[in-house]
């Protein structure tokens, strides 16, 4: 029974990201927002700028919050952090990315990872925060088709640049030889 975790990182159309003028794609928020906004506007055929898939949702917000170097709980784990200023200023960005930008579609909500992951092998998703399993779903069609026109990044920084491993499960892999034992 191994322990799967990988890291999050922004898998992005690099093709759509370079027209707008970010050809290693964002690197900031700001980045995110001005080069999310010419996308959006170039390609409203899209079904989202930025894909951030509605299941587990909220730990796409702690990826915020740690990238504008604030944190969930204080230091020493006694209270949570929801008032501090770069947690707020996190959260209204998340919120402005649906509302505000309109760069998250607010059916993400809705959208599970092989609803989300589908979408952007299907070319509807400029970029998304991802992990390693980003093409679990592809088809080799799919992947032929969008080879060369997709790159990787670290997640755009706020005030600072930090990275989220996620996915921490243990896992029984279907073509273990061992399933019965492993689930005892």
């Amino acid at each position: 029974v191994p322990w799967f975790s990988d890291p999050r990182i922004m898998v992005y159309r690099q093709d759509l990201w370079s027209e707008a003028g970010y050809p290693e794609g964002p690197q900031t928020w700001e980045d995110l927002v001005a080069g999310g906004l010419a996308i959006k506007e170039a390609h409203p055929e899209l079904d989202t700028v930025l894909m951030l898939p509605g299941q587990d949702l909220g730990h796409y917000l702690g990826e915020l919050i740690w990238q504008n170097c604030g944190d969930i709980l204080s230091e020493d784990g006694s209270e949570v952090t929801w008032t501090d200023p770069r947690v707020v200023e996190a959260v209204q960005f998340f919120a402005d990315l649906i509302h505000e930008h309109g760069l998250v579609a607010p059916q993400n909500a809705e959208w599970t990872y092989d609803d989300a992951l589908t979408r952007f092998w299907d070319g509807g998703v400029a970029a998304m925060y991802f992990g390693s399993e980003y093409s679990r779903v592809a088809t080799p069609e799919q992947m032929s088709a969008l080879e060369g026109k997709i790159a990787y990044a670290l997640e755009p920084a706020g005030a600072c640049r930090s990275n989220f491993v996620g996915g921490s499960n243990l896992m029984v892999f279907e073509s273990s030889d061992q399933q019965d034992a492993a689930m005892q």
